[in-house]
């Protein structure tokens, strides 16, 4: 196996980079059943590829398959391997390891944000809402923004200095053992929000314990976490209709 690393021959400027990141975010705005998010990741890395052949005229690049897809926020740093082989004269490599690390970010990426962050951030956000602190939720979003903008960056810079073995440097930072521990969380803010539903929904804390410590079960026993945060929130939504 070849060994890749830092061997930056012409170094994007920081305008160019952010340039990319910037498009990033607009990864998913041409995506398609057909190419996913190939037309998304070629707007993103175009400034990149620019700069690189503006720097070097014998830089090429070689990108036969019309598909890409990954978890948005990895997607930068998939875009930074690429561009770094690219940049390193190795527009082969760059096209034969971009499909298996953007299906590794991918799965690390969904298993840290939608299967753990987002779902207790959420939780927060409903918590924050019954007890009427609206700055609350409003910091809860700027927390998910900064982690996600930071790793998006960071996972840009990590891949385009190192290559490969930037996906490895990321890997570590949101791995999936992290996200399992993480989402231990999820358990126990639903039973926080059905302590703190009394005041607001009639819902007496003799239910609202004993459906903690089932959902805790439940999560122990590895039952879909998404059944534990769905049937909270249509559990509350009930109770709400019944009040009204």
């Amino acid at each position: 196996m070849q060994a890749y690393g830092r061997s930056v021959i012409v170094g994007l400027p920081v305008k160019t980079i952010s340039n990319i990141l910037f498009r990033s975010l607009f990864i998913q705005g041409a995506w398609t059943f057909k190419n996913m998010q190939y037309v998304g990741f070629i707007f993103s890395i175009a400034p990149g590829i620019r700069a690189l052949k503006a720097a070097n005229p014998q830089i090429r690049e070689e990108l036969d398959s019309r598909y890409f897809n990954t978890q948005p926020y990895m997607a930068p740093a998939a875009e930074g391997i690429y561009l770094n082989l690219i940049e390193q004269g190795n527009p082969a490599d760059a096209a034969r390891v971009l499909p298996s690390v953007s299906c590794a970010l991918a799965a690390l990426g969904d298993s840290f944000f939608w299967a753990a962050l987002k779902p207790i951030l959420c939780l927060l956000c409903l918590i924050l809402g019954l007890a009427s602190w609206l700055w609350g939720i409003l910091a809860v979003i700027l927390i998910y923004n900064v982690i996600h903008l930071g790793i998006m960056g960071w996972g840009f810079w990590e891949g385009y200095m190192n290559g490969p073995q930037g996906a490895l440097a990321v890997g570590k930072i949101v791995s999936i053992e992290r996200s399992e521990k993480i989402s231990l969380l999820i358990p126990l803010l639903c039973g926080v929000c059905l302590v703190a539903a009394p005041g607001r929904l009639g819902v007496e804390y003799f239910i609202a314990i004993p459906v903690f410590i089932i959902s805790m079960l439940a999560f122990y026993k590895k039952i879909n976490f998404l059944l534990i945060f769905y049937g909270l929130f249509i559990l509350i939504l009930i109770m709400t209709i019944i009040r009204i």
